[in-house]
């Protein structure tokens, strides 16, 4: 996604985290981390998007 610029990867995280979701509560951490992550960086731009 950072270097094509194609946001249809989002679905895919979005299925992964759904999936994380039911089998451990771990993931909420994981997720957290990456969020960090991503208002660390300049791809919180395309979440101004929706």
């Amino acid at each position: 996604m950072v270097e094509s610029g194609d946001e249809r990867w989002r679905l895919a995280f979005g299925a992964i985290v759904g999936v994380s979701f039911d089998s451990k509560y771990l993931v909420v951490l994981d997720m957290a981390v990456l969020a960090a992550g991503v208002v660390a960086t300049p791809l919180r731009r395309s979440f101004a998007r929706l």
